[in-house]
């Protein structure tokens, strides 16, 4: 009777436990999982120095076509795990959550190459975000391309401070994002300071160029 009795009481136990204490076993499933999700975003994590991110901005795009792009040119790149050609639309009151994606992004120092209308590009560069662009251009591969004569975005001061300089250069050329509705007429390029893969995203653009109608 005893054995009985104790077992009759365990359920008791058991069944108070769950009743009272059942978002106990919520809350330890929602944090393993998210802990599990944040050492699988760890591992999987790209190195910055093995991919090259492309922004486009201020207009819309084919993001399906733009992610075919990517993968076409992943094969002539053995050295890269990814090309990423990230499209963040300008944004205007009612599409304030595209801004705040560019901020975050840039603030997460991602992207290695970015093409936008002159006026946003002029923002992003007063505030810092550009590398001086005519000091050692004729070096650079891109050079063949887009000449000393053409940079843009010649800048008297920007917000730290630094002498003037021109922050970017003009995007006509790679109309091959043209196919995909973002059209570069207008637009300017610029290189963010923090980008550790600088000379293999000018080789990613020079494949744009070459890969370009009209170049």
């Amino acid at each position: 009777m005893k054995k009985t009795y104790t077992l009759r009481r365990g359920k008791e136990v058991w069944r108070n436990h769950m009743r009272y204490d059942w978002w106990r076993y919520l809350v330890f499933v929602a944090v393993a999982g998210l802990l599990w999700s944040m050492a699988s975003s760890a591992l999987d994590k790209v190195p910055p120095e093995e991919k090259v991110d492309i922004y486009l901005i201020s207009d819309y795009a084919e993001v399906e076509g733009l992610e075919d792009l990517a993968e076409e040119m992943l094969l002539h790149f053995p050295e890269l795990r990814e090309i990423n050609i990230i499209n963040i639309p300008n944004a205007d009151e009612s599409q304030y959550i595209y801004q705040q994606k560019l901020v975050v992004n840039i603030a997460a120092n991602q992207g290695d190459i970015f093409i936008g209308a002159e006026e946003e590009m002029k923002d992003l560069a007063e505030q810092g975000l550009f590398d001086p662009l005519e000091e050692g251009w004729g070096d650079t591969l891109l050079s063949s391309y887009i000449g000393d004569d053409d940079l843009t975005l010649y800048l008297e001061q920007t917000a730290d401070g630094t002498t003037p300089h021109y922050y970017g250069a003009p995007a006509d050329r790679f109309t091959i994002f043209s196919e995909y509705f973002y059209h570069t007429e207008h637009k300017v390029m610029g290189v963010p300071h923090y980008s550790v893969n600088k000379e293999t995203a000018q080789r990613v653009m020079v494949w744009l160029l070459e890969n370009s109608t009209g170049k």
